[in-house]
């Protein structure tokens, strides 16, 4: 692209170039990723308050009595508010997540439940090796 812009010298594409230039940003385009925000402001992960929040009263620290959150501030019940903690992960911390960053994270004391609640969301798995990573579809 750089090639053509440089060679036209001001001028006006043809149709023709146009058309290669189309050809060559739909073959080279990629998913745009934003990095996490933690990672673009130079912020420690470990200054980030972990917990769920409450979508009540917007206090952290929900807990996970067999399948529901509940708050301890304000008592709202809610099965899902995990999702956006673990979206919130995505934006301050990382692009992944592992089940026990999920648990640490989500302040989830069982294996088995955070595998559940990752395995219900709607992400991608991945498997390498021995380690399994989730990330956004």
């Amino acid at each position: 692209m750089t090639q053509i812009y440089n060679s036209s010298g001001g001028e006006i594409f043809s149709v023709g170039e146009l058309e290669v230039v189309e050809k060559l940003l739909l073959e080279n385009r990629s998913a745009f990723e934003y990095p996490p925000l933690c990672e673009y402001y130079r912020i420690n992960a470990s200054e980030i308050r972990l917990g769920v929040e409450c979508p009540g009263c917007g206090v952290l620290g929900m807990l996970r009595t067999g399948k529901t959150w509940t708050c301890s501030s304000c008592r709202k019940r809610d099965r899902n508010a995990h999702k956006k903690a673990v979206d919130d992960y995505f934006w301050l911390i990382n692009n992944k997540i592992t089940n026990r960053d999920f648990q640490k994270f989500c302040m989830v004391d069982s294996i088995y439940a955070a595998s559940r609640m990752l395995s219900n969301m709607d992400l991608q798995m991945h498997r390498a090796g021995g380690k399994t990573y989730y990330t956004r579809k």
